[in-house]
């Protein structure tokens, strides 16, 4: 589990390095982000982004799941 916690920790806390190219950053984070999918087992459902749907349009979901990576990747 903390393990888990450490890969969520370090994604939403990226940020790029002063002095360093913005390809460099793009790989750290691109890494970072594969990483925590991969412990969590898949993306994280952004339920209050797509709707409390009972069944979820797994499009809305990626959608939602790359606005929020991209918010992430930008500030």
């Amino acid at each position: 589990m903390a393990s888990i916690i450490d890969a969520i920790r370090s994604l939403f806390s990226i940020c790029q390095k002063e002095g360093k190219e913005l390809s460099s950053y793009e790989t750290r984070f691109r890494n970072l982000r594969d990483i925590t999918v991969a412990k969590l087992g898949g993306e994280i459902i952004l339920h209050k982004i797509i709707g409390s749907q009972v069944d979820i349009n797994r499009k809305a979901q990626k959608v939602a799941w790359e606005k929020m990576m991209t918010n992430l990747f930008l500030e």
